[in-house]
């Protein structure tokens, strides 16, 4: 979606335009280029997506359009690397940022050798360090935290 469809989606009150919206905002929140157009957009989508309930069984899916909200505001104050985006999102893979080349995914440490407890992974633009705990529930999700 190019930036143009990404705020005419958030913007739609349709629940399932707005998540995709969202979802692809929270797929570039890496990508300053990919962010930084949206910004002039910031306060229209927070008034048009202001009050709107799309759902969501275990978790609200709410938590899709706050972080994508979040990561435009935090573009546009500017403040430090945006790997500081990573501490309050529970649904950042570590392995699908190393794979975008986004971290380094330093070390794994697994229970019983079968699941992973946590894993040691580096920001590859500022080389902060992070334990991110994985966890299994309803869905599977990470807490970051910086070492």
């Amino acid at each position: 979606m190019n930036t143009q469809e990404i705020v005419s989606e958030i913007n739609s009150r349709d629940k399932r335009r707005v998540w995709l919206a969202a979802c692809e905002i929270i797929e570039h929140a890496q990508t300053r280029d990919e962010i930084i157009p949206l910004i002039p957009y910031l306060a229209a989508i927070k008034k048009e997506t202001q009050g709107l309930k799309i759902g969501g069984a275990f978790a609200s899916n709410k938590r899709f359009l706050d972080h994508a909200i979040r990561i435009i505001e935090f573009y546009e104050s500017a403040n430090g690397c945006s790997c500081a985006l990573y501490l309050d999102y529970e649904m950042n893979d570590p392995e699908k940022e190393a794979l975008k080349d986004n971290v380094t995914i330093i070390e794994t440490i697994k229970i019983e050798d079968k699941w992973i407890d946590y894993s040691l992974v580096k920001c590859n633009n500022c080389n902060k360090v992070f334990k991110v705990t994985e966890r299994m529930g309803h869905y599977r999700w990470w807490k970051w935290e910086y070492v």
